[in-house]
């Protein structure tokens, strides 16, 4: 079965190293095969490490959008403070 989308909210929280390890790589396969993979995380480098864009919310409401080489750990983690307008840098 190829899932379209997979959502998933925190999947490795309280999961040791190796169990993470996995986790990310069934997500990379999926994404390869052509899934779309929406992860929400509070662990800023798992976003970084393993998304190609980043969107972050306050209020219900996208504040920034990062990509490309704008997606570091420091600039999610100022974008998680400032809550600024909608930016998309990429």
């Amino acid at each position: 079965m190829q899932p379209l989308v997979v959502l998933a909210d925190d999947p490795t929280k309280g999961v040791d190293v190796q169990s993470r390890r996995e986790v990310h790589g069934i997500f990379r396969q999926l994404a390869k095969a052509g899934s779309a993979v929406l992860l929400a995380s509070s662990d800023d480098v798992e976003l970084v490490e393993n998304c190609d864009r980043v969107l972050v919310m306050y209020g219900g409401r996208i504040v920034r959008g990062l990509y490309g080489m704008n997606l570091s750990e420091k600039n999610l983690v100022e974008a998680s403070v400032s809550h600024g307008e909608l930016l998309n840098d990429g």
